[in-house]
């Protein structure tokens, strides 16, 4: 019996089991690094939405406007945006959950953010 090095792990595999425990080995790397990468891009995610979020802070109506997402007229909070569209403060929210955008014009608050990080 040959034993021989796993080239992921670095466990001594027989020689007999080693290709089965390769490519078990190298899948649940695989698995692994792709978990990682989604947990990064959640974090992302957050940490843009919350910068978003701190940049253009709630304000209280002043006017009667209609919020472009849902349609009704804004009656408590809101957010205005450096393009000059305003939305319910909860609507926005939860767009830049998705998005990093305006829904309106589409402008785009990632170099915003990333830019006031700097």
């Amino acid at each position: 019996m040959t034993l021989i090095p796993c080239e992921v792990c670095n466990r001594d595999i027989c020689s007999e089991d080693y290709e089965k425990h390769l490519i078990v080995c190298i899948l649940s790397a695989q698995y692994l690094l792709n978990i990682r990468d989604e947990v990064e891009h959640e974090y992302d995610i957050q940490n843009n939405y919350q910068m978003l979020r701190n940049k253009f802070p709630r304000i209280p109506v002043l006017e009667k406007k209609e919020c472009p997402i849902c349609l009704t007229q804004i009656r408590k909070d809101c957010r205005e945006l450096s393009c000059g569209h305003t939305f319910c403060d909860n609507c926005i929210d939860e767009w830049w959950k998705r998005q990093l955008n305006c829904p309106m014009c589409k402008f785009d608050f990632l170099p915003v953010i990333t830019n006031s990080n700097q």
